[in-house]
């Protein structure tokens, strides 16, 4: 990604779509628990867009951002861990990922 643009981040996961009460997508500049976020985005089955996956139980999740929300974050290696809820109230085992956020001249 680069900073001062609107770009859509293109997040894969195998979750059953239907039991997805929220997902939060959380952004930081390093890669430990109690470091400062960033960015979260937020959504519900309401406001997510998605769409099916190439493989069966792959979720594709576009992830919008404006370009104040890009200037938030730092040229640089950017950490993003996603929280899943279910219905049930259960949270979700995900990987935490890792993308390069590149400088702007604009």
């Amino acid at each position: 990604m680069k900073r001062n643009t609107t770009p859509t981040l293109c997040v894969s996961i195998f979750v059953d779509k239907s039991s997805i009460k929220e997902i939060d997508f959380i952004f930081k500049s390093q890669n430990l628990e109690r470091s400062k976020e960033l960015i979260t985005k937020s959504f519900t089955p309401e406001t997510m867009k998605t769409k099916n996956g190439v493989t069966p139980g792959e979720v594709i999740f576009f992830v919008d951002f404006s370009t104040d929300e890009t200037m938030k974050l730092p040229e640089g290696t950017i950490y993003m861990d996603t929280r899943i809820v279910t219905k049930e109230n259960k949270i979700l085992e995900t990987e935490i990922v890792s993308f390069d956020m590149g400088k702007t001249l604009f």
